[in-house]
């Protein structure tokens, strides 16, 4: 997928949200040539007021980060999320998507 479409759908869903925080720790780097691999911890936290439930939802996990080496500083070129845990409303994501706004 490119950069460009990613940011487009990802746009879709967070401009519907009332709010987001994302937060990315523990950066771990294995260098072993070119390319690199980042993996960080992630949670992230999604609410949309709804008058249908909860207006809520959560997931947690780490994202797996492909970095290549470019003349400018490194890319990140392949990005992997990996989930290991939700909780909470998680159909708040599909109305957001669709175009959802508060009540």
């Amino acid at each position: 997928m490119q950069a460009d479409d990613w940011v487009a759908g990802c746009r879709r869903l967070f401009d519907n949200l009332d709010a987001t925080q994302h937060s990315m720790t523990n950066p771990w780097v294995e260098v072993t040539g070119n390319p690199a691999r980042c993996r960080m911890v992630m949670p992230a936290k999604h609410f949309l007021q709804n008058c249908f439930s909860s207006s809520g939802f959560a997931h947690g996990g780490y994202y797996d980060d492909q970095l290549t080496r470019a003349v400018d500083g490194c890319k990140i070129t392949a990005v992997t999320l990996n989930v290991h845990w939700r909780r909470g409303n998680r159909h708040i994501m599909e109305l957001a998507s669709n175009g959802a706004k508060t009540q």
